[in-house]
């Protein structure tokens, strides 16, 4: 279990420099970056997803941060997220499912519709939507695998 605890210690290390790299990303964006011309219903939709986007991502790697932190310093949370990481079944659905590729595709989505805000709403909207299906492809994967398996 030592070798699962530094694994952890490692993942929350990651996990705080990705947090890091959001908030610096954020104020940076946010004052130097060229808001969005106008000020009715596109402009306020793109700084509203960008904040929510940034919100969640943020509540995300908390989260898990402290779930990891529990986990190091509480042998049976441990055993638990060991026994949940290791489970052979869920990796089975998992690599069924494509869940690296698609979720490599789902964040890259999100973050080229962050991008895209700052310069047009048509390929912002565009790229939520793209990002929308390749997220619902993925639920639908994941959900028939696991009553499949």
């Amino acid at each position: 279990m030592d070798h699962y605890r530094k694994a952890l210690r490692a993942k929350q290390i990651w996990l705080a420099g990705g947090a890091g790299i959001v908030i610096v990303a954020s104020v940076v964006a946010g004052t130097l970056g060229k808001p969005l011309a106008g000020s009715g219903f596109p402009a306020g939709f793109v700084s509203g997803f960008q904040i929510g986007i940034i919100a969640a991502l943020l509540a995300i790697l908390v989260v898990y941060f402290v779930r990891f932190a529990a986990a190091r310093h509480d042998d049976a949370k441990l055993e638990a997220l060991y026994a949940a990481a290791a489970d052979e079944r869920a990796q089975l659905i998992a690599r069924s499912a494509g869940s690296t590729g698609m979720a490599v595709t789902l964040y890259s989505l999100a973050v080229a519709a962050v991008i895209a805000s700052r310069f047009n709403v048509t390929v912002f909207v565009t790229l939520i939507a793209a990002a929308l299906f390749v997220g619902l492809v993925v639920l639908t994967l994941k959900i028939y695998f696991h009553h499949r398996y």
